[in-house]
């Protein structure tokens, strides 16, 4: 566990550290995943509780907390409202991107540039969708997701900061194709022998010339053969790399938060409104590393708006967001949005 790391305010590096930190920090961390990961099996509701829960944990960290949703009063249904929200914006996203990569495709010109530089644009666009999830959770409106130019500029103000969370994105997928990839060869090695053997007789069938209808029902049977083979080894290998998957998402979403946070959320107007002056919003102060108590810091709750501008969600309670949540060393001021 990163546990000495600064987790209050803003900083221009060690993204992956602090996220780890304040993943981690909390009892029971694991359950919580693992909660997660089973809540994420369930369909649609499910899955759109998991990606909630997400967004509204990258929500929090912008603000200037520190406790993750389940320590700040949150609920299933916030949960799935985040994570519909999540969709719409993904969806619309993901269908602009769509309509481009078609009307380039039909370009003779570009269309062969295009093919090279379209998985890195596709990448890279994984990440820009969810800082707009993230943007259109704080608000709590699918519509604040859609502001291109509000989110260009916070990209523009740190592209580095983007590029060490895209970082984080690109070496954890390398990491998780590689747990796949040892997942799978372990839990298909009691079956290598049949699937070898099945493989062989359709290369035998296959040079044969295949001629006979019975040996094209050979053919089907030995596919189905080999399908029903491989069911097993690929559940288990899915139900393993889904957990670490869910991870690696939960630690690219707290890194969003952190990186959100110098864009000065507190003073955030309506969704249409330019970007607060100013850069960062949260500087590093002195910190003092005091061991977590799941009891003391974080419970009194503070009122806090919710969301800005395009809303009339009025001031809600969310224990702890509002205030500091580290000890600073005398003198220091304190920089997070109060009640």
């Amino acid at each position: 566990m990163a546990s000495y790391v600064n987790t209050d305010g803003f900083q221009e590096s060690r993204y992956f550290a602090r996220s780890w930190a304040l993943c981690t920090r909390e009892p029971g961390w694991i359950k919580r995943l693992f909660v997660l990961w089973l809540a994420g099996l369930v369909p649609i509701a499910g899955a759109l509780g998991m990606q909630g829960y997400f967004a509204e944990w990258a929500r929090l960290i912008a603000w200037g907390a520190s406790t993750s949703p389940a320590r700040n009063g949150g609920s299933v249904g916030a949960y799935i409202r985040s994570g519909w929200r999540m969709f719409l914006v993904a969806f619309v996203w993901g269908l602009l991107w769509g309509l481009i990569v078609i009307l380039i495709s039909i370009t003779p010109l570009v269309s062969s540039f295009f093919a090279v530089v379209a998985p890195i644009v596709s990448f890279v666009l994984v990440l820009i969708i969810r800082i707009a999830a993230v943007r259109a959770t704080i608000y709590q409106s699918t519509g604040a997701g859609f502001k291109f130019s509000t989110i260009g500029q916070m990209a523009e103000r740190d592209a580095g900061g983007l590029l060490r969370i895209l970082a984080i994105q690109f070496i954890g997928s390398l990491i998780l194709g590689l747990i796949s990839a040892v997942a799978f060869t372990i839990a298909v090695t009691p079956y290598a022998g049949d699937l070898q053997a099945t493989l062989q007789e359709l290369v035998r069938l296959a040079d044969s010339g295949m001629t006979q209808y019975s040996s094209y029902r050979a053919v089907e049977f030995l596919l189905l053969r080999i399908l029903s083979t491989l069911l097993l080894p690929v559940s288990i290998t899915g139900f393993i790399t889904s957990f670490f998957a869910i991870m690696l998402e939960t630690i690219i979403f707290i890194a969003l938060g952190l990186w959100m946070r110098q864009f000065n959320v507190p003073a955030w107007g309506g969704s249409d409104d330019p970007l607060p002056a100013g850069l960062p919003a949260y500087v590093p102060v002195p910190t003092q590393y005091v061991p977590y108590d799941p009891y003391a810091a974080n419970t009194p709750p503070n009122q806090v708006p919710y969301a800005y501008g395009d809303t009339d969600y009025g001031l809600q309670t969310h224990g702890g967001v509002g205030r500091a949540q580290a000890t600073h060393q005398e003198g220091s001021q304190n920089h997070y949005p109060q009640g």
